[in-house]
């Protein structure tokens, strides 16, 4: 008797329960690891908890207004690296609003791993530089207008190089 039975079927996801390890496995998708977006959701709680933590820094004294901003802006331009990061590395280019998971299946690995660098070149070259002029900024005292201006423009060179 073979061990393997179809748990579920139909057009876009197929999947199939082995009998000897109760894995599951979705047919078509070439080890391409399971959809998921927990970790892009534990992004995005940080990114919202960075403004009230920022507030409570400089509601008691140890960011100034300034710093706190550039608290925030350097918190968003470290998650957004490593956001990035992590979709060039694990190939989770189906986080791109381009590609759907079942793209990102009936791609090969080289081709997840060249759009993946492409974001991760973009993403780190222009968050690179923009946390080094935040440290910079920081002894030099530039003006919150000229830290959000640059962070905007970080942001739009992000998307454009990608």
């Amino acid at each position: 008797m073979d061990d393997n039975r179809i748990i579920e079927t139909s057009e876009d996801n197929q999947k199939i329960e082995t009998g000897e390890d109760n894995r599951e496995i979705e047919a078509g998708a070439n080890d391409y690891p399971k959809k998921s977006y927990r970790l892009i959701l534990l992004i995005l709680v940080c990114l919202i908890a960075v403004i009230p933590l920022s507030i409570w820094l400089n509601s008691h004294g140890l960011l100034s207004d300034n710093g706190a901003v550039r608290f925030i802006f350097g918190a968003y331009a470290g998650f957004l690296m490593f956001t990035a990061w992590y979709i060039y590395k694990k190939d989770r280019i189906y986080w791109i609003t381009t590609y759907s998971y079942q793209d990102a299946c009936n791609m090969s690995r080289e081709e997840r791993n060249k759009i993946g660098l492409k974001m991760w070149k973009g993403f780190g070259l222009c968050y690179g530089i923009y946390l080094l002029y935040l440290l910079f900024g920081s002894i030099l005292g530039t003006s919150m207008g000229l830290d959000v201006g640059l962070f905007i423009g970080a942001v739009i060179l992000s998307c454009i190089l990608s």
